[in-house]
């Protein structure tokens, strides 16, 4: 082996060695030069090095040096477009690359390079183009198949892209590449996608999207839409959604719904079961689908037992395995329609006589419990799909005994965190009175119906900075960075159950974060969720917003999304949160748009006209009558909104006891009584995308005005609501 041979190896070195790796390729690369001076191939490699490590004005002196030793070479080429790339040099990198596709037109290398130029000139189709060629001539070419994802996706074709990070992720998983996946599955329609992205015959997209919702690889209820979609590929299980839907509100038996093999394949699709066990299915088709599949269940156990005759309509033959006898299938998908109960606050409609067979199949079990008795596995997640397990008396003791391993998960979602929820809220700080009428009122609400119930958070990116995260997410934005060096104080006021404060936590994890509600339910969620994580920078305490200005702290950034419309006067809470930032501090803040909640206020009209009350049984006659109005046309946006498919996200929704809601030119006089500089919004990649091709003057898409006419023509581009950073000035 030659010195350029050694030193490319030693440049190719682990990745734990890397920089050992690097220095030794170098000083090999110098010992050749040392004895022949201009030597190309250790000027090139001198180049690969300095490049790799951000020294990009070195490494095209380097470069250069060994294209005038040997200027026919494609790969010398190659390589210097490559520098001129990261050196923002687009049209030179350009040239380069074509250079050395006329030197070697099988260059593969040299192919994506120029699609990554192209890319950023904005001539997508033409760095599409390339990507194909790169991957024709290589088809594992791993930075090819993602870059050609990504031009696909900003595209629109998401579908497409999908199918390229599947490839790319079957071949190498990176961090990057499974959130990349991530977000193209959250955007995927599945409309003409190849047979082996079904849910049934499920393929890389199928086995990597239970991945993605189970470890997860994204925020579960973001990636539910997708799923949902991605399931209903699946025939046999489409076919059962399609009659109960079609019958609705009429409950169909079992042997009708599952029709011959119906029960098998939803019993046995694991992407369903991974589905219910960790978001809400969020689809009004699937749920009633669902709703009737716990009835038939029930059917079937009242059959095995020799029960009621008198029915909701099943016959003898409910079409559902049943009792000990039950598949393992069988048992895991009753268990994941429990949790889905459970995550969903038991949202699913019941008629009143399938209510009283429930309740008695719940009173079964106390009496066995009691004796001591055996209690089959199917029976106790059938009661668990009606009932929260925990609000049983002496169920604990169930905690003891051995099942089956859906059951004891079961279980312990139900019974064993309910209960150490119970135990933390008695230790959780009380930082100030609660004493303003509307915050006992809104306390009151999230006692009863803490929100929103999350199963998992996703992953974080290496330990970030502030200014390295708002750079990310506003690279046009000027304002002066906070000083980051003894750590950062970071205030999330309005923390609910913990969602936003723990993934705050994680991805600061030099900050201290003080995590403020006013419900001890949610704080007690919260705080379960940090302990399972191991966080050792959050805090949570009890404290109302309104009075933070009693308390004895400073923050440098501040979070407060979708907490101050709740307030009897948003400014003045706004100011007191002001009152608790430091100069030069930043904040996030998260309000209702006017505009993209007609129909939400068109439902909560509908609501007090007819006088359903905030608990759970009249929110579920509500949202039935809801979805029955007018044929359901009135208020069919609402089954396309997530908080619609769970108990206490609905009673958020629709039966808030206090609510506001802003326009975009209010924001912006809001934002100049309070002295702040906007920086940006937090946006949907379809929104941004149409925002910049309408209004292209405005590359920091900070103009108010401008987007007010863009929310006139979009008013769905705020459906969540309005969430953006603001600056105070130091």
């Amino acid at each position: 082996m030659n010195a350029a041979n050694i030193a490319q190896a030693l440049a190719r070195g682990h990745e734990h060695h890397r920089a050992g790796r690097l220095a030794q390729a170098e000083a090999a690369c110098r010992q050749i030069l040392a004895t022949t001076p201009g030597h190309p191939d250790a000027l090139q490699l001198l180049a690969a090095l300095a490049h790799q490590v951000g020294r990009n004005d070195a490494a095209l002196g380097l470069v250069d040096g060994a294209i005038a030793a040997r200027p026919l070479h494609p790969g010398y080429h190659a390589q210097r477009g490559r520098v001129l790339y990261a050196l923002g040099r687009l049209d030179e990198a350009v040239a380069s690359y074509r250079k050395a596709l006329a030197l070697e037109p099988g260059h593969a290398g040299a192919f994506c390079g120029l699609g990554n130029a192209l890319k950023l000139q904005g001539r997508l189709a033409e760095s599409v183009d390339c990507y194909r060629r790169a991957l024709a001539l290589w088809p594992d070419f791993v930075e090819a198949q993602a870059n050609l994802g990504n031009a696909l996706y900003v595209l629109g074709h998401a579908d497409a892209a999908l199918a390229c990070y599947a490839r790319a992720v079957a071949r190498v998983e990176t961090p990057e590449l499974r959130a990349a996946f991530a977000e193209c599955l959250r955007g995927a329609t599945f409309a003409g996608a190849d047979g082996d992205a079904g849910s049934g015959n499920l393929g890389d997209i199928g086995r990597f999207a239970i991945r993605a919702l189970s470890e997860p690889w994204m925020r579960p209820a973001d990636l539910a839409p997708a799923c949902i979609r991605l399931i209903l590929r699946d025939a046999e299980i489409a076919q059962c959604v399609e009659r109960a839907s079609r019958a609705w509100p009429e409950r169909l038996p079992g042997a009708v719904l599952f029709g011959t093999a119906g029960f098998v394949a939803v019993s046995g699709d694991r992407l369903l079961r991974t589905l219910l066990e960790n978001a809400q299915a969020c689809d009004l088709a699937l749920e009633r689908f669902l709703t009737m599949a716990r009835l038939a269940m029930l059917d079937a156990i009242e059959d095995d037992a020799g029960g009621d005759a008198q029915r909701d309509g099943a016959g003898a033959d409910a079409g559902v395995d049943t009792g000990a006898d039950a598949t393992a299938d069988g048992l895991a998908f009753r268990c994941a329609l429990a949790s889905q109960g459970h995550i969903n606050d038991y949202v699913f409609a019941t008629t009143d006589a399938e209510s009283g067979r429930a309740g008695s199949l719940r009173d079964h079990l106390l009496q066995a419990l009691q004796r001591g008795g055996d209690i089959p596995p199917a029976s106790l997640a059938l009661v668990a799909s009606y009932f929260p397990l925990a609000t049983l008396p002496g169920i604990e003791a169930l905690l003891a005994r051995s099942w089956p391993v859906p059951v004891a998960a079961l279980l312990a979602r139900q019974v064993a965190e309910p209960r150490e929820e119970r135990r933390l809220r008695e230790h959780v700080p009380r930082l100030t009175p609660i004493d303003d009428g509307t915050s006992q009122q809104v306390r009151r609400q999230y006692e009863e119906s803490p929100y929103p119930r999350w199963v998992k958070a996703p992953p974080v990116g290496g330990a970030r900075t502030i200014e390295s995260h708002l750079r990310s997410l506003f690279p046009s934005a000027s304002f002066r960075p906070i000083d980051e060096s003894r750590g950062v104080d970071i205030l999330v006021a309005g923390c609910g159950t913990g969602q936003e404060s723990i993934e705050t936590a994680r991805q600061f994890p030099h900050a201290r974060v003080l995590a403020i509600d006013l419900s001890l339910a949610s704080l007690g969620y919260a705080e379960r969720k940090a302990r399972e994580m191991g966080l050792q920078n959050l805090e949570h305490a009890q404290a109302d917003i309104l009075r933070m200005d009693s308390i004895d702290r400073s923050f440098d950034v501040i979070a407060c999304t979708g907490v101050l419309h709740h307030l009897a006067d948003p400014l003045a809470g706004w100011r007191t949160l002001l009152s608790r930032l430091r100069p030069g501090g930043l904040m996030r803040i998260g309000l209702y748009s006017e505009r993209a909640r007609e129909v939400v206020v068109g439902a909560r009209r509908f609501i007090a006209e007819r006088g359903y009350p905030p608990t759970a049984e009249g929110i579920r006659r509500a949202r039935q009558d809801l979805m029955s109005a007018d044929g359901g046309a009135g208020f069919a946006q609402l089954a396309r909104l997530r908080d619609f498919y769970a108990t206490s996200e609905c009673r958020d929704l629709l039966f808030h006891v206090q609510e506001h809601r802003y326009g975009l030119l209010q924001l912006r006089d809001m934002l100049a009584a309070l002295d702040l500089r906007f920086l940006g919004f937090l946006l949907a990649p379809r929104v941004a995308i149409e925002y910049a091709q309408r209004h292209p003057a405005d590359a920091a898409m900070t103009d108010l005005d401008a987007w007010s006419g863009f929310e006139a023509e979009f008013p769905d581009a705020f459906a969540g609501m309005y969430v953006f950073w603001v600056h105070r000035a130091a």
